[in-house]
């Protein structure tokens, strides 16, 4: 299973949606420009949580599970992410075995105090930032980040 995560789009859809190709099997978007995906035609599914900088009615956590992998998608905000990421890795420990925020605009791939965290970085800015997860049968996932 492949799929591309996004955060911090602020609007800048053209640019995110040019990145997409060849099309994955879904589309994650860590907030901050949430809704920037649903309002393209595709047969893409598309996961989102809102960010501080969003108006949807998304919500601010999500639990996916692909292949035996339990994914937490959040924005980052709530938990402080600019200063530490200690207080997102526990909320989150023993609940999800890969966790995907944004809110930094900074990409970081790394694990704190045993969960694996990955933030995309920004999809607003030049270069772009984004990840790639690859996710094997038996949940093993590959992450990759991304610019262009």
């Amino acid at each position: 299973m492949n799929l591309y995560v996004f955060s911090d789009s602020h609007r800048k859809t053209p640019a995110m949606l040019a990145l997409i190709s060849p099309p994955p099997d879904a589309v994650i978007h860590c907030g901050d420009g949430c809704e920037d995906l649903y309002n393209v035609e595709s047969d893409i599914p598309v996961y989102a949580v809102r960010g501080n900088c969003d108006s949807s009615r998304r919500p601010e956590e999500l639990f996916l599970t692909f292949c035996g992998l339990r994914i937490a998608v959040t924005h980052g905000h709530l938990f402080g992410v600019k200063s530490s990421l200690t207080p997102l890795a526990l909320h989150y420990k023993d609940r999800a075995d890969l966790v995907l925020f944004g809110h930094t605009h900074t990409p970081f791939d790394g694990v704190v105090e045993g969960v694996r965290l990955f933030n995309p970085g920004a999809a607003c800015r030049e270069p772009l930032s984004w990840g790639e997860l690859v996710i094997e049968q038996d949940g093993v996932a590959l992450l990759t980040h991304r610019e262009g």
